[in-house]
């Protein structure tokens, strides 16, 4: 049995998309539904971790995951197809080439910041994939592509991982274990995102104190809590009983969100946070304020398995050795399916800014306006979750809930 591996590097509710139409008109309204979609993902996101890490910081990237799966919409039977649309919140193949080719292209050349999304998948020299898969590969996702000999997997491992930590400077190390390679693996497709950036009004390291934390479990800790006084968006929403800031970076593309909730509202946030509607709505009522911020100092590692976490937002025929979902892939044409899918993630926030890597790895099996001055408080001294954005839409979502 020949496998392929499916990796994410990082440093659905129903989602309702609009397809109607020639498929002309569709594509200007492809940025929409992927937006859509990537903030349904994300929030799916921040449901299953909190459910299942209550006590833990965490960090994820949905869009680390829907690059490499829109990569294989092509090259899918109906049905899977279907499933990866769906999570994708896309109406077709022809709409997702068009937006990828954009959103590709929207990634480059950031100035102020250091940001990275690279995909390469790594493919065994005895198994040579389709021109079409690495073509389209290129031209619509900017995917590289290397031969490796798999029979030697430690060997195989290192070099996956070192792509990884270079593309991640050095905060995503190990993604793949040795143990999951072997000569019958056809390929691993790898998507790394790294990005640091400072903030546009940074923190003053002299306003950094100790201050109480109280965590989930109600425990009071003292954390390394930042302060300063500036104006940013705000918001409040007493149905939600969230507090949200959004802080910006010095380009202005990135900004931070923080989403604070009352200390009996966070279970009720993050359940609400699966629509995308909640995040929008959120988004939507934002107004330049006078804020005092209190945030505390954070860094959060964060390793998952991805397959459970897809399998629970309805993406299980990739999974299936016997459903025979891929197709044209491979010049020979085998029958291939998803043997593992997993994610690191890496997030640092201080005075200065932010850190973020990730990464994701996939792996085949072959089966046979300002308002008058008022001055309002952001204190996140009990668990916050969070977005690192790009142009409103996530990159990375997570939760800080105290853990040290």
């Amino acid at each position: 049995m020949l496998k392929w591996l499916l990796f994410f590097v990082l440093i659905v509710t129903h989602v309702h998309s609009e397809c109607g139409g020639s498929e002309e008109e569709k594509c200007p309204e492809g940025k929409a539904h992927l937006d859509r979609g990537t903030i349904a993902l994300s929030g799916q996101f921040l449901y299953q971790l909190s459910q299942s890490r209550p006590n833990d910081n965490f960090v994820t990237s949905a869009t680390s995951i829907l690059t490499p799966l829109a990569q294989l919409v092509p090259f899918t039977k109906k049905s899977v197809s279907k499933q990866l649309l769906a999570v994708l919140n896309l109406c077709s193949e022809d709409e997702l080439k068009c937006v990828y080719l954009q959103e590709t292209a929207s990634y480059k050349n950031q100035d102020q910041v250091e940001f990275e999304i690279a995909t390469k998948y790594f493919a065994n020299e005895n198994y040579p994939l389709s021109d079409k898969f690495k073509e389209e590969s290129k031209k619509y996702f900017d995917a590289s592509g290397q031969n490796v000999d798999f029979s030697h997997s430690a060997q195989a491992a290192d070099i996956i991982n070192e792509w990884v930590a270079n593309k991640t400077h050095d905060r995503i190390k190990n993604l793949v274990s040795p143990d999951s390679l072997d000569a019958s693996t056809v390929a691993v497709l790898v998507n790394a995102i790294y990005f640091l950036g400072n903030w546009k009004y940074q923190f003053n390291p002299k306003n950094t104190q100790k201050r109480d934390f109280t965590q989930r479990n109600k425990k009071v800790v003292q954390l390394d809590t930042m302060y300063q006084e500036h104006t940013f968006k705000y918001a409040q929403d007493l149905d939600l009983k969230i507090k949200a800031l959004v802080m910006p970076y010095k380009n202005q593309n990135f900004s931070f969100l923080g989403i604070l909730p009352e200390e009996d509202a966070f279970v009720s946030t993050v359940s609400a946070l699966r629509n995308p509607d909640t995040f929008i709505n959120i988004t939507k009522k934002l107004r330049y304020e006078k804020v005092q911020v209190y945030l505390p100092k954070m860094t959060i590692n964060t390793n998952m398995n991805m397959e459970e976490m897809l399998r629970k937002v309805n993406v299980t025929e990739i999974f299936d050795p016997n459903s025979n979902g891929f197709k044209g892939i491979l010049k020979n044409n085998k029958p291939l399916y998803i043997s593992s899918a997993v994610q690191k993630a890496f997030m640092k926030v201080d005075e200065t800014g932010t850190e973020a890597a990730a990464a994701t790895a996939i792996v085949f099996g072959l089966t046979a306006v300002m308002d008058p001055p008022r001055i309002f408080v952001f204190d996140a001294n009990r668990p916050i979750l969070f977005y690192l954005l790009f142009h409103g839409v996530p990159l990375f979502s997570g939760a800080f809930v105290g853990a040290q």
